[in-house]
């Protein structure tokens, strides 16, 4: 776990810059007030401590309200009633709404009551719900900067709820942030990703996903790369250095990250490859000792196969070669074999991808599945129809139906056996083979085409009876 060494700790609060180093037994900060200077003093006190951070909230909320005048304390059946109709109000709530229900129960109020959410059922669920709606408004995120000590504390709550709301309102900034400079300034002096990075790896799955999110769209902005990607490998941030320290749960987390930040530009997903971060997908599915483990990595690499940049940067890897010993591997289990085949027919799919990988590469993948499924024999197996499914997304290009077609003996020759066969074959199998027969149809219109096919493969009358 990441955490936020004291004595570095800075916190900034209307202006004013507050450090954690005590100068001469007090507080190393221009605020003239005793009694907020001591609350300052326990903030950062707690903030050191992992286990204390819902009692951090209870100190900012004091001294925020000591600070501005404010009452800390609401009744909670009229906020409850209130924030319900709130937050369960269909559609987007308007700007005047937001600041209407803020105005009644300005934000540390509510900060609040989240603390007292074990006295009031359902209170915690329905301000998280109204908060998050706020904060979706342009009023609401106008608000965040003034609030990031709170975010900051909530995104190590004890409450998952909480953590989601801290993550979602961190999305939440970056969405109207209109100066780059401002927002990535917040996110460097709150610390703020490293504690997006905590909620990765330790939140509950709605945890995760909202701080994903949140890292995806900071990445969106070209200031934050070296935050994200760090030079030095031996950073804690570091997305390899942090692979590495994680349990298998953590590990699939952070590769997850990684296939996100691919979709956000071509030079992000450069970035990640030079940062030699494609290694630890190659890694997980070499390493086939945890079944669950390496087929997640794969759901992860099928999911990149489809994103553009992703398919580019993955055929200029070792990853098919891995592919092709999976599929040939009869020990290996064979929900491996068929999703290793899935991910082979949708990379060689790509037109672009497809540049990177030499013919031999190609003529390997598609050897190793018709291998397959020549011992398979046409068996009703969910492996089989991986096998075909990939087939005919290789064969979804004209170049890709050539290359089925004009390999010893010809690929093809299964995907037409299945759509002939009539027990086996399914409406799913035949809609999946569908742009197959698409391209092979293209092909065979090719004038002198034709014939050099019918003087090549079997059973031509087959083929003239599906593509003519």
């Amino acid at each position: 776990m990441l955490m936020l060494p004291n004595e570095m700790m800075v916190m900034r609060w209307g202006g004013q810059v507050v450090h954690s180093k005590p100068q001469g037994g007090k507080l190393a900060c221009d605020i003239e007030d005793d009694w907020q200077g001591n609350q300052y003093s326990n903030i950062l006190g707690f903030l050191g401590q992992p286990n204390n951070w819902d009692q951090c909230l209870h100190w900012l909320v004091a001294c925020f309200c000591h600070r501005n005048g404010m009452a800390r304390h609401a009744d909670p059946t009229q906020l409850l009633d209130s924030a319900s109709d709130f937050a369960n109000h269909p559609g987007v709530q308007s700007d005047a709404a937001a600041k209407d229900f803020l105005d009644r129960f300005p934000l540390p109020v509510i900060i609040n009551a989240l603390q007292t959410k074990g006295h009031v059922p359902g209170l915690e669920t329905t301000l998280v719900a109204s908060l998050e709606k706020i904060f979706k408004t342009k009023y609401g995120a106008s608000l965040i900067p003034d609030y990031m000590a709170f975010v900051q504390v909530g995104l190590k709550a004890k409450s998952q709820s909480v953590r989601c709301l801290a993550c979602n309102t961190i999305a939440c900034l970056l969405d109207i942030s209109g100066e780059e400079t401002h927002a990535i300034e917040l996110i460097i002096d709150y610390e703020i990703y490293p504690l997006l990075l905590d909620c990765v790896i330790d939140g509950n799955e709605q945890v995760a996903t909202a701080s994903m999110e949140a890292i995806k769209k900071l990445a969106g902005f070209p200031k934050s790369i070296d935050i994200i990607f760090p030079a030095n490998n031996d950073e804690a941030t570091h997305l390899g250095n942090l692979a590495a320290r994680c349990s298998s749960l953590g590990r699939v987390r952070v590769l997850s990250l990684i296939v996100k930040l691919f979709s956000v530009s071509s030079s992000v997903a450069s970035v990640i490859c030079n940062s030699n971060l494609l290694s630890l997908m190659e890694a997980g599915v070499s390493n086939t000792d945890d079944t669950l483990v390496t087929l997640s990595i794969m759901e992860l690499l099928y999911e990149l196969a489809e994103i553009q940049h992703g398919a580019e940067f993955l055929a200029r890897t070792t990853l098919l070669q891995l592919l092709c010993s999976i599929i040939g591997n009869s020990a290996m289990e064979t929900v491996l074999r068929s999703r290793a085949m899935m991910i082979s027919g949708r990379l060689l799919s790509n037109e672009n991808a497809r540049m990177f990988i030499d013919e031999s590469g190609i003529n390997t993948v598609i050897s190793a599945i018709d291998g397959r499924l020549g011992f398979l024999e046409s068996q009703d197996t969910d492996e089989c129809e991986s096998a075909l499914e990939a087939l005919g997304q290789i064969g979804s290009s004209i170049q890709g139906a050539t290359s089925l077609l004009l390999g010893v003996p010809p690929a093809a020759r299964h995907v037409i056996d299945a759509a002939f066969d009539k027990q086996g074959g399914s409406k799913q199998l035949v809609s999946a083979l569908d742009p197959f027969n698409l391209s092979l149809h293209c092909l065979l219109s090719h004038v002198g085409v034709r014939g050099f096919f019918k003087s090549k493969l079997t059973g031509i009358s087959k083929m003239e009876m599906i593509f003519m």
